[in-house]
């Protein structure tokens, strides 16, 4: 994210004031709806507040003229008006090697060559392309006197060719290492101040205070400092205070006695950054400190501290945010975005190929959607060209009546009915001279990009989860609605191995569903462990919390996870071979000991996993690493098993795991736990249970039953629980690519075979 590393930063902001109510704003002409509508998606439900003033009500209702059936469109007209076309559908190459993230220029975004979505709706292209247009940078190579390239930042190089008294950095949301911090250190020798009040100083050397700080060179690409930092245990907040425990502060109290053109800024902060940036908008003094302006932005999360918005439509938020946005640039210029790498990992045509993915919050005519990426902004007066590009036109404070209309006619969770128009296929944008799908398949599968692809559902949360499913729908549906229930707002992953497609439970509810090629990925690493990667890089959370459908869930987390991965307490529980694992851990981790400890945690359902455990050790390369022939050869078959498996990719790679009591493991008792806290919060059932498990035992409502579909016919004569049966040529040719499995070949020895088939009788997916 932030910086050079690929690492996730996740730091929630106080929940802030709510702001004044806004005035009415003039009514917006809309562009008249492509096939599909403008089905409005119901917000998710937050989390209980402290009593705040009255928040913004949405304007007053005005009756809504019906608009003429639509008429069918070429695809270059996709959402356009007046004939004019889009700017995204111009004609575009790539510029740079895919392997640089931030980009300056208007980055080329091409439209896919097939519309990847079962909807198209009129309003969601308009505000993606008002996105574009806020985003793409007028300044140049020439008006900078170069660029600066790192990570996820475009700098102008004036900006740091030029000495002035007293620079300082500031970097809200930090993580375990924060490498833009550590850049303008030892690059520029520019001082830092450090700000994150939810990472643990003891995982953070540079919170901790134990990095390197200003002692001398830096060499060996440890976490370290060759100029002064400070680190605080501090978030950045709307308002001065403390929220449970934790200490919020505003960028105005930050740049307080800073001078003019002084301070470099960064802010990731997880889609909790727009009530932040509207104060900066409206405080000319505070804009006129800042040098640089590098953030991640998110449109249409439902953050915590955003929620006195939550009431407000999907495209009524997404309107604010795009004002707030616009108003940045009467005082800063763009100069770069991550849009255009983005662009290249999205691969449409290979995760949609039947039209089958939900339309995106907001997306481009050609589909891409900008929804969350990285920009750059320098202060016009570094530039000392003003007016490059025009004024933005002051764009309504308060979203129209109109889509106020939209989010009443949202059904509650009771009422819902199924979508009407299901089966009408929206237009199908052009295919690009240039820039097309061809460039991306050819750049196969970047674990980096593909993280940003539209179907990614982004939150400002710390806990993601992943449910891996097969059928059980009732226990599926609710176990969808009790994570909802007790982490309001934390995004939702959903994989089906072959099974059920749930994919409207998830268009109802707002997560991600994903229907994967059955391989009984339970006893197969490859599919298994590529599974849990793909969810992790669309959730984009620190944790991934797994669940499987035979999981209750009984609150929310009380005791926050202290190592990179956690689960069911297994007493006395050990694994054979350790050694292997740690020889292939000292590339990363010198001197890494997979202890009994870490061994006697079962990461099963309700076990934790973090982000860089996960987009690490889980990685299509790391996995094809481990002998998993030896492995199965010196011990036994079940180390091909998922819980065996996930322990011995994570220790080859030096990542901590622990026994974690908010994950609890019932028995024989009906009341008492086995092992695990008695009040955690989450439950993993033995089949003993008496009664069997709880969540088998639910049928479906009446009013669910719309929810889910059975499996496909060619999933069903495939559909096997065979073991040691996994075979990497015959899952290309069954399903035509390598999708939710390691794209990287792997087969077993013919000594595992002959020692478990002495028959020759192999077993195979049917």
């Amino acid at each position: 994210k932030m910086g050079a590393s690929s690492g996730s930063f996740s730091t929630d902001l106080i929940r802030s004031a709510s702001r004044p109510s806004p005035p009415p704003a003039a009514e917006e002409e809309e562009a008249p709806a492509a096939p599909g509508g403008e089905g409005e998606e119901e917000d998710e439900e937050q989390s209980p507040a402290p009593p705040p003033p009255p928040p913004p009500p949405p304007p007053p209702k005005r009756k809504k003229a019906p608009a003429p059936a639509p008429a069918p469109r070429s695809p270059a007209m996709l959402g356009g008006d007046g004939g004019v076309q889009w700017p995204s559908l111009r004609k575009c190459k790539y510029k740079m090697p895919q392997a640089q993230s931030s980009r300056p220029g208007t980055p080329c975004l091409p439209p896919a060559k097939k519309w990847p979505y079962r909807e198209n709706t009129a309003w969601r292209t308009k505000l993606g392309e008002r996105i574009l247009k806020a985003v793409s940078p007028v300044v140049t190579e020439e008006h900078c006197k170069g660029w600066i390239l790192y990570g996820d930042q475009t700098w102008c190089k004036k900006a740091f060719k030029d000495k002035f008294p007293d620079p300082l950095g500031l970097s809200f949301g930090i993580e375990e290492r924060d490498m833009y911090s550590e850049y303008l250190s030892n690059n520029f020798k520019v001082p830092t101040r450090l700000f994150d009040c939810f990472q643990n100083p003891a995982q953070s050397p540079p919170m901790s205070g134990k990095a390197p700080n200003a002692t001398g060179p830096c060499r060996g690409g440890n976490h370290c400092y060759e100029t002064p930092y400070q680190s605080f245990r501090v978030c950045l907040g709307a308002t001065k205070a403390k929220v449970e425990g934790r200490q919020y502060d505003t960028l105005s109290n930050a740049l307080k006695s800073r001078g003019p053109l002084s301070t470099y800024v960064k802010i990731d902060v997880e889609g909790s950054e727009w009530t932040v940036l509207e104060q900066l908008g409206q405080n000319d003094e505070d804009q006129d400190k800042i040098r640089t302006l590098d953030m991640e932005i998110h449109f249409g999360f439902t953050a915590a501290s955003e929620y006195q918005y939550n009431s407000w439509s999907q495209k009524q938020r997404i309107t604010r945010e795009i004002t707030i946005l616009e108003g940045l640039k009467r005082k800063f210029y763009v100069t770069g975005t991550t849009l255009e790498v983005y662009r290249q990992g999205w691969m449409p045509q290979q995760d949609c190929p039947k039209q089958q993915c939900n339309e995106p919050v907001v997306h481009l005519a050609g589909g891409f959607s900008p929804q969350m990426f990285a920009i750059s902004f320098v202060n016009k007066d570094i530039v000392g060209v003003a007016d490059l590009d025009e004024q933005p036109a002051p764009p309504p404070a308060a979203p129209s009546a109109d889509d106020d209309e939209e989010a009443a006619s949202d059904a509650s969770e009771g009422e819902r009915s199924a979508p009407e128009d299901e089966d009408e296929e929206p237009p199908q944008p052009e295919e690009p001279a240039d820039g097309g799908d061809d460039e991306e398949e050819a750049a196969g599968r970047s674990s980096s990009l593909r993280a940003a692809s539209a179907s990614s559902e982004p939150t400002a949360k710390k806990y993601g989860f992943y449910l891996h499913v097969f059928n059980a729908p009732a226990a599926v549906i609710h176990q969808v609605r009790q994570v909802k229930k007790y982490f309001p707002g934390s995004p939702i992953y959903v994989m089906s191995d072959g099974g059920m497609s749930f994919d409207e439970l998830c268009r109802q509810e707002g997560c991600v569903f994903q229907l994967c090629p059955p391989a009984n990925d339970r006893w197969h690493p490859w599919p298994f462990l590529r599974r849990l990667y793909d969810a992790a890089l669309s959730l984009r959370t620190k944790y991934v919390i797994m669940l499987e459908p035979d999981n209750t869930i009984h609150g929310p987390i009380k005791r926050e996870p202290t190592a990179d991965a956690g689960g069911l307490p297994v007493k006395g529980r050990t694994f054979g071979g350790r050694e292997y694992p740690e020889r292939l851990a000292q590339e990363r981790r010198p001197g890494y000991r997979w202890t009994n400890k870490m061994m006697s945690a079962g990461l099963a359902g309700g076990a934790y996993f973090s982000y860089e455990a996960i987009t690490d050790a889980f990685s299509d390369e790391m996995v094809a690493k481990i002998d998993w022939n030896y492995l199965a050869e010196t011990r036994t078959k079940e180390i091909f098993s998922s819980d065996f498996a996930m322990q011995y990719a994570l220790a080859a790679r030096g990542y901590d795991m622990e026994p974690w009591e908010e994950c609890a493991q019932m028995e024989r008792s009906k009341d008492k736990v086995f092992s695990g806290a008695q009040d955690a919060a989450f439950r993993h059932y033995c089949g003993c249970y008496p009664g069997g498990k709880p969540t088998y035992n639910l049928q479906v409502k009446p009013k669910d039953r719309y929810l889910f579909k059975e499996p496909l016919p060619r999933h069903n004569s495939e559909n096997s629980n065979c073991q040691i049966c996994y075979n990497f040529t015959k899952y290309k040719q069954d399903w035509g690519s390598t999708k939710c499995t390691n794209g990287l070949p792997f087969e077993y020895s013919k000594k595992l075979l002959r020692t478990y088939f002495p028959d020759g009788k192999i077993p195979q997916m049917r």
